[in-house]
């Protein structure tokens, strides 16, 4: 059995585990062995184009940040469900769900909609199904917090666990000096 970082903590952990908790994170992906066309499970075209438009309304590009689109989520994702099958049946589940969610409100496939239904959507999916759109939303946070491109944005540092990691800068003392002037909120007892 090749055991991978996920399988392993899978095993060990007492519940389960949530997709971008840093205790799950991946940070890299191999290809699955025989690339798409392997037996090695693949998105589902419907669950593909809702993905594909849920991505960039959980994470849109905003104040300089790109969007989950923009750094590769869509393809990390994909590979992501082929190297792991109980993930990608997690995934597609969620997804079937959000389609299902969206036809009952407005009878057509997510992808197909405009921004404003797509929150829409999104939001009655959350209610109805949290722990399945936990699943999506967690898969698109992991998808895109573990792109270098974005780490470099909001100033994030990866060091390995057999290197030391940065060294931090002693405690500066005087940022407290305003609290101590202070007087007490509390009561000796």
């Amino acid at each position: 059995m090749e055991w991978t970082r996920r399988k392993f903590l899978r095993s060990s952990a007492s519940g389960p585990i949530l997709l971008g908790t840093s205790a799950g994170l991946i940070t890299r992906i191999d290809p699955a062995p025989g690339g798409y066309g392997s037996t090695a499970q693949t998105l589902e075209s419907s669950n593909r184009d809702a993905l594909s438009a849920a991505l960039d309304e959980i994470i849109p590009g905003i104040d300089g940040m790109p969007s989950a689109s923009e750094v590769g989520a869509m393809h990390y994702i994909v590979r992501l469900v082929q190297r792991e099958p109980d993930v990608g049946k997690d995934v597609q589940g969620a997804l079937g769900v959000l389609n299902r969610t969206s036809h009952q409100l407005v009878e057509k496939p997510f992808s197909e909609l405009e921004h404003e239904r797509r929150v829409q959507v999104l939001m009655q999916f959350e209610k109805d199904n949290p722990l399945q759109f936990a699943v999506l939303r967690d898969c698109i946070y992991e998808a895109y917090y573990t792109q270098p491109q974005v780490w470099k944005i909001i100033g994030y540092e990866f060091y390995p666990t057999d290197h030391a990691g940065p060294h931090m800068k002693p405690f500066d003392e005087s940022i407290l000096a305003e609290v101590r002037r202070k007087p007490r909120l509390y009561r000796e007892a």
